[in-house]
């Protein structure tokens, strides 16, 4: 028979999870924010939704031909099909929020909040070990 060996591991997933007014999860989605792949596609995605909108034609009901761009966007930010829990009618990547902004604009921004942390708080700790093996190696 054979041995099995299990490892627990902080995986550092982020689960995110957008609440109505009255309390209830109408979208959600996981995230690695350690991904070291995850800040330059982030600020791909951000730079494309950005130029998205402002192609898009001041109507409203316009930017629902953007929807499957946005929805292709943030899976391939995200690694994984994302969108299917994300996106779900009435909210869709278009809609526009009370606020005036699209929602995948306000998802990019919960991204970009959960990142920038963590890659400077690892940076940190990558500099503190280069500092640490390099200092051997400064006297010779």
């Amino acid at each position: 028979m054979s041995r099995s060996i299990t490892k627990k591991i902080d995986d550092g997933i982020l689960d995110f999870n957008f609440e109505n007014s009255q309390g209830k999860i109408f979208a959600s989605f996981r995230m690695n924010p350690s991904d070291a792949g995850l800040a330059a596609r982030c600020s791909t995605a951000a730079a494309k939704i950005e130029q998205m909108r402002q192609e898009a034609p001041e109507g409203a009901g316009d930017l629902e031909k953007y929807d499957g761009k946005i929805r292709e966007l943030i899976d391939e930010l995200l690694g994984y099909p994302a969108s299917e829990t994300l996106f779900i009618a009435p909210m869709t990547p278009t809609t526009i929020l009370p606020s005036g902004e699209m929602f995948a604009v306000y998802v990019m921004d919960a991204i970009l909040d959960a990142v920038k942390p963590e890659l400077e708080k690892r940076q940190k700790k990558m500099q503190a070990a280069v500092e640490k093996y390099t200092k051997k190696y400064e006297s010779v």
